[in-house]
């Protein structure tokens, strides 16, 4: 039995809301205790984050690079690589909630506006990437046509 993925999901570029995170968040980092408008956030497709391996993996490799955004575990052939934490969220619960079920909730990251090609409300499109000979599955993030 094949597994089947969204190859591309449209989503939009989000902004950083208190509203729209778990409780616990807030407590843990300074940055997150209030609306940041220098962090945008990406809701990753849940058709794309196991593929990926996000979801087992408390750093995640971001890449800004052609005017498109990388997202990986493993390194990727490219340039500035930066680190972002992986955030969750209870799929179809309330967004405060911190009852997370690892193995099926929404994984989301938030990365800073200078990290990124985007700007907030942008129209984005994820991209699943399969593992080929030299290139690590990831996802490409573009801006949609």
């Amino acid at each position: 039995m094949s597994e089947t993925v969204d190859t591309s999901v449209k989503s939009e570029v989000l902004p950083h809301l208190v509203s729209q995170q778990a409780e616990g968040y807030g407590h843990e980092d300074h940055a997150l205790k209030y609306d940041n408008s220098i962090l945008q956030r990406f809701n990753i497709p849940l058709s794309q984050v196991n593929k990926v391996g996000l979801r087992w993996s408390e750093d995640i490799r971001i890449y800004n690079d052609d005017n498109k955004l990388y997202i990986s575990v493993l390194p990727l052939d490219k340039q500035n690589e930066k680190i972002y934490p992986r955030f969750f969220s209870v799929h179809n619960g309330s967004p405060k909630s911190n009852n997370f079920m690892f193995e099926y909730d929404d994984l989301y990251l938030l990365i800073n506006n200078m990290d990124t090609p985007f700007s907030k409300g942008n129209k984005i499109q994820y991209n699943y990437v399969e593992q080929s000979e030299g290139i690590e599955r990831h996802i490409v993030v573009e801006h949609v046509s």
